[in-house]
């Protein structure tokens, strides 16, 4: 093996373990995954909406500038990679909350800094028959949604001509982690855990400050044509075939992952607050997000353990931040590159003292 090619070890294979094992096969490194076989993890529950301005406040999602551009090109190179696609480009609908929203935006419509994600401000209600938005809204462009269970399937197949994909159960005590990474009698250069929610609880990592929420996200069917997203709180967006994806809730005193007539009910009340439709539920999906205390992703090196690396953190907003964090990663790995500030882990080392 050349001086230049790691043997890295990934320990999960959602978005943030296919993710970066794609980008380390770019880079001709030597890959191998672990993965459950029996617990796809949160990734195969999540929406999957790319959405450049959240919040109630309406505001630019954080870094967005740098994201968006990173997705788009990961997407679409891999869309060409695999075949197949899975990155859909929709506009976003936002409806106005109050008046004063519509007056802010029409004065924020010319300003550069958001010319890239805004397609129109709408000053007069949009489809009264089917909307409820007496203030007009915000059309959103640069946003769509990631088919992401497509997305990972394809991934699988192409990662196991090209890597080495090993499902098995995971317990960092079974590593020994020196100047190399020795794990089931094979040795690595470096080892990631792309866990998600779970590493709340393991004895690497469980220092950090998790904030894990539950998800429950919906997929309904309706005989309207709507061929752009609504958000609004909740979330409705075109999947095709005439079905929509609607969530989605934010439980932080979850008891289980199941799915639960409460969230259901929760959902689907969000959702008549801006939409005059009552749409049937084809498929209800929970899981549970590896969310963080301050809200931003988990990227780097332990501060301890020599070559044991972590990405995690990511939230509901995989999709948007796993390239970029995943680069940073793989930047600090293969060229000692230092990790942004607002994501680097080495922000949370104080609570090692």
């Amino acid at each position: 093996m050349g001086k230049d090619k790691k043997r890295i070890l990934i320990i999960g294979q959602g978005l943030a373990g296919t993710i970066l094992a794609l980008q380390l096969i770019e880079k001709n490194q030597d890959v191998t995954i672990v993965r459950s076989a029996g617990n796809q993890g949160s990734s195969w529950v999540a929406g999957g909406i790319i959405n450049p301005i959240t919040g109630r406040k309406m505001v630019k999602t954080w870094n967005a500038d740098i994201l968006f551009p990173e997705l788009k090109n990961f997407y679409s190179r891999w869309e060409t990679g695999l075949g197949i696609k899975f990155l859909y480009d929709r506009n976003i609908y936002r409806p106005f909350p109050e008046m004063s929203d519509l007056n802010d935006w029409l004065a924020k419509y010319d300003d550069d800094e958001y010319s890239d994600y805004i397609e129109n401000v709408e000053r007069k209600p949009l489809l009264e028959d089917l909307l409820i938005n007496p203030f007009g809204g915000l059309m959103l462009k640069n946003s769509g949604y990631l088919d992401i269970p497509q997305f990972l399937m394809k991934s699988r197949e192409y990662l196991n001509a090209k890597a080495k994909i090993i499902e098995s159960e995971f317990s960092f005590d079974d590593v020994a982690a020196g100047q190399t990474i020795l794990w089931n009698g094979l040795e690595y250069d470096s080892i990631i855990l792309c866990r998600g929610a779970v590493e709340k609880d393991s004895s690497v990592f469980g220092w950090l400050p998790f904030r894990p929420n539950k998800g429950e996200v919906l997929t309904v069917s309706s005989d309207i044509e709507l061929d752009f997203g609504v958000t609004k709180g909740k979330f409705f967006m075109p999947i095709g075939n005439g079905k929509y994806r609607l969530g989605a809730t934010y439980d932080n005193h979850y008891k289980n992952e199941e799915i639960t007539e409460e969230a259901k009910s929760s959902i689907l009340e969000g959702f008549s607050s801006f939409m005059k439709l009552k749409p049937k539920v084809e498929e209800q999906k929970a899981g549970i997000r590896p969310a963080t205390k301050d809200r931003r992703p988990i990227v780097g090196k332990h501060p301890e353990l020599n070559n044991v690396f972590i990405l995690n953190g990511l939230g509901a907003k995989g999709v948007s931040l796993a390239p970029w964090c995943a680069k940073e990663l793989i930047n600090l790995i293969l060229e000692n590159k230092p990790v942004e500030d607002q994501v680097n882990i080495n922000r949370f080392f104080s609570l090692l003292m």
